[in-house]
């Protein structure tokens, strides 16, 4: 793990007791939830240091509202990340994930790439932990999956908005994202009382730019 990493990984620990009360029924350490549980924090770690380090590429690059949306993704992760890492707390499990040094390229790239890993999440990483934690009868985790498969959306749809506009976007200065502070999800406004994912009163979302 590289000095930036575990700086960014001391970050995270020390904001992860939004959620670290929840319980996780019957699970314990080796079986099935918990390896979706450590997939979960690890896949949200890695993800939030990929996208901050996108993120000065787009500065580097002239894309400063790119470089913006880039931000509130990794803030976004990092929420997530926090929320996994209550769970697995919560059972006594280990909150240190495996982390890859991430692999920067021309903004273009990492955006389409980008687009690609939030599809994965959406349509085939996350509806799998899903159906796990149905069938395990817990409904807390379902819920925490099923917002992150809506955050993923959200970045979906924001990222291939970004890369469609890219040559508009080149010389643009920074945006402020919205990013709620519960669940993580995404938003380039906030005309709106409460979470469309979680419910929480829009006042918990945080302004990143």
């Amino acid at each position: 793990m590289t000095k930036s990493a575990r700086v960014l990984m001391a970050v995270l620990l020390l904001t992860t007791g939004v959620t670290a009360a929840w319980g996780i029924r019957g699970t314990a350490i080796g079986d099935p939830m918990f390896v979706d549980l450590q997939a979960a924090f690890t896949a949200a770690s890695n993800a939030q240091i990929r996208y901050l380090a996108f993120a000065q590429k787009a500065d580097q690059e002239g894309y400063g509202e790119v470089a913006s949306l880039f931000r509130a993704a990794a803030r976004s992760e990092q929420i997530q990340a926090g929320n996994y890492a209550g769970f697995l707390k919560k059972i006594g499990a280990s909150v240190d994930p495996e982390l890859d040094e991430p692999v920067v390229k021309s903004t273009s790239d990492n955006l389409e790439r980008s687009i690609k890993a939030e599809a994965h999440e959406r349509e085939r990483l996350y509806p799998q932990f899903i159906q796990r934690a149905q069938a395990h009868g817990d409904l807390v985790a379902v819920k925490a999956f099923d917002n992150t498969v809506k955050a993923a959306n959200e970045h979906h749809r924001l990222f291939a908005e970004a890369f469609r506009n890219l040559e508009k976007l080149s010389g643009t200065s920074r945006k402020t994202f919205y990013v709620c502070a519960e669940c993580g999800l995404t938003s380039s406004t906030l005309d709106f009382e409460s979470c469309p994912c979680c419910f929480d009163a829009s006042k918990k979302f945080i302004e990143v730019n």
